[in-house]
């Protein structure tokens, strides 16, 4: 997991705000030159880099200020991070394999905040991790990368099509009762989507 930053905009990020990205940071380097990190020193507390609890309760966070890096979480160690990024004001921030750090509890005002700070401060994201439930939630549309060229552009559903990104159990679920029930289902990427498609097919 780690949070990273640009102080100037991206050409792939053009009339958008969010882009989700499978690959690694160094396919999106060619793209994105000048990617910034940041580091946390583990005996510093969390106060020393956040100097406003606003956020805390968008992330569902309790007040951690007073508790060393040391001590967190994984995922109070991303939203220090993420927040001590938000306050430096970067034109883009760059989230790697983050998801690794949310669970279910955490993920929808995760997502709710990232949107948050789109609308309220212009900040835009890229979205990198390689589970495509997770940046479908963000962005439909994927830039996918392999030693650092493009393999592919769209939507994650026409990737999934195509061969790009590996199928989940939902999706084989939807292809073996299209084939043996002949179910005509789309393809979703979650299982309550599935289930509204399968109510609408029966009423």
């Amino acid at each position: 997991m780690e949070i990273m930053y640009l102080n100037e905009d991206n050409l792939i990020l053009a009339n958008k705000n969010f882009i989700s990205f499978m690959g690694e940071v160094n396919d999106l380097e060619i793209l994105s030159p000048n990617v910034n990190s940041i580091v946390l020193k583990p005996n510093k507390k969390v106060k020393y880099y956040i100097k406003s609890k606003e956020y805390f309760a968008n992330l569902k966070l309790n007040d951690i200020s007073k508790k060393k890096i040391n001590e967190l979480s994984s995922y109070e160690e991303m939203c220090t991070k993420l927040l001590s990024v938000i306050s430096k004001k970067p034109k883009v921030i760059i989230l790697y394999n983050v998801d690794a750090c949310i669970c279910e509890k955490y993920k929808n005002k995760f997502l709710n905040f990232i949107r948050l700070i789109n609308a309220s401060i212009q900040i835009k994201f890229i979205i990198i991790s390689n589970n495509p439930v997770f940046l479908n939630n963000i962005s439909k549309e994927v830039i996918i990368m392999k030693n650092q060229i493009i393999k592919y552009q769209g939507t994650i559903i026409n990737g999934i099509k195509s061969g790009f990104i590996s199928k989940n159990e939902i999706i084989l679920f939807i292809d073996e009762a299209n084939k043996e029930k002949d179910a005509g289902l789309d393809y979703y990427l979650e299982t309550k989507e599935l289930l509204k498609a399968i109510y609408r097919s029966v009423f």
